[in-house]
């Protein structure tokens, strides 16, 4: 909750940092034409600090010094990741101020803690809604702009406990109909289909439409455009906010039944979302966050985590007698459409999620 003069400050430094971030990617980019070889860290960071001695750059020397800083590693993993993906740094995109989401990192070094309050370099002490761990190291502490509201985010090491982890594995199959289906029976809704977040749905669909008919192109927009802005903003958040509740709590009943190892699909999620009578589905679900989530959480609790072959067929395969789903011998073409089917071979009905399931949980066995 910082107050005009701080929120001010704030916004300053998430200009540095966009500036930092593009200039030390557009220096990086010619250079690399030039001589073949990319500008590494240290050398980036020289950079930023001989033009802090230039006039035209003078301004640098208002804000905190280890925003560009941080702004040069933020590029540095974003071009790592781009050589790793694609061979190439060309990926890595600019900052733009029109981005929803703003923000910049700290030193976790310079940050310190108070009662209901944290101090940022050049800002000063700014008061939070929630107490930060005092007396604990901090790690990778960011000031973020949702749109709304300014947050900010910090890692804190805490002690590994250890887990007394049963035999059990635990396949889980992830889906559009059920958010997920487990071997051992727990199975969770898909919770966009519930009364309350089709209503939400349906106002972020009239906020945008109340935006769409009031924006005008190359003016500045309008109070009421402003208003209904503000309203999208809010029912996004508060959907955004419900998805990720459901997924964190599905994620920790899964890993709290403390098996040896779960198995999940490799799902290519970027596949999917091109088939576009799926593709918004799909993204409602957030199927990513959920193997995110839950890979994070496995490897916190000790559970190893894996991800079954790409192609396996988990669904078409019968979970007693080994027999593959055939369409010339059960007469139908195999597709989403069939929720459950009958073996052929030893007659056992299957329902198309759980059979997947228990698959999975039998991968590794």
């Amino acid at each position: 909750m910082p107050t005009l003069d701080q929120e001010r400050l704030l916004w300053g430094h998430v200009g540095v940092r966009r500036f930092a971030y593009n200039k030390m990617k557009s220096l990086s980019e010619k250079y690399y034409k030039h001589f073949g070889k990319t500008l590494s860290v240290v050398n980036m960071g020289k950079m930023i600090t001989r033009m802090k001695n230039r006039d035209k750059y003078k301004w640098l020397k208002e804000y905190n010094a280890d925003v560009p800083k941080e702004a040069i590693r933020d590029f540095d993993k974003a071009r790592q990741k781009s050589f790793a993906d694609f061979g190439n740094a060309y990926h890595t995109k600019f900052k733009s101020k029109y981005d929803l989401y703003q923000g910049f990192a700290l030193d976790h070094r310079k940050c310190k803690v108070k009662k209901k309050t944290i101090c940022i370099t050049k800002v000063g002490y700014v008061k939070t809604s929630r107490q930060l761990p005092r007396k604990r190291r901090l790690s990778n502490p960011r000031v973020v702009f949702d749109g709304l509201h300014w947050y900010i985010s910090v890692g804190v090491e805490t002690a590994e406990i250890e887990q007394m982890l049963s035999d059990d594995v635990i396949g889980v199959d992830v889906g559009i109909k059920d958010l997920c289906v487990a071997s051992n029976g727990f199975v969770v809704t898909n919770i966009n289909k519930t009364p309350k977040v089709k209503k939400l749905i349906n106002e972020k669909k009239k906020y945008q439409q109340q935006m769409s008919k009031r924006f005008v192109k190359g003016q500045e927009q309008s109070n009421n455009y402003n208003k209904a802005k503000q309203k999208h903003l809010k029912v996004s958040r508060k959907l955004n906010n419900i998805r990720d509740n459901h997924i964190h709590q599905t994620t920790n009943t899964l890993v709290k039944a403390k098996p040896s190892k779960i198995v999940v699909e490799d799902l290519s999620v970027q596949f999917m979302l091109k088939n576009k009578k799926l593709s918004k589905a799909v993204s409602y679900q957030k199927i990513n966050f959920f193997f995110n989530c839950l890979a994070y959480k496995c490897k916190l609790n000790k559970i190893e985590y894996i991800k079954a072959p790409r192609f396996y067929a988990s669904s078409k395969i019968c979970n007693c007698c080994g027999y593959k789903y055939n369409s010339k011998d059960c007469c139908k073409q195999w597709g989403l459409h069939i929720r459950s089917w009958e073996c052929v071979k030893c007659k056992a009905s299957h329902n198309r999620d759980m059979n997947a399931a228990i698959n999975l949980s039998k991968l590794v066995v």
